[in-house]
């Protein structure tokens, strides 16, 4: 299962718009970079320099951001 993760203003819609026209099934996940979601621990273990937008493949032992 993939997981998007995204924020406003981050230039996700062009990695969204691709996962829906490759028909892959996946979760979209709000970053609230306004209160710096994308510098918490937790978002830093999917993505360690914090980018926005991530994805990422539960199972793997890889991250990346598109």
């Amino acid at each position: 299962m993939l997981t998007l993760y995204y924020a406003p203003g981050s230039s996700s819609m062009a990695s969204h718009l691709a996962l829906v026209k490759a028909g892959a099934e996946y979760e979209a996940r709000l970053v609230d970079e306004a209160a710096n979601g994308h510098r918490t621990e937790t978002y830093l273990r999917v993505n360690l320099l914090g980018k926005v937008p991530a994805l990422r493949q539960v199972g793997d032992d890889w991250d990346d951001g598109v």
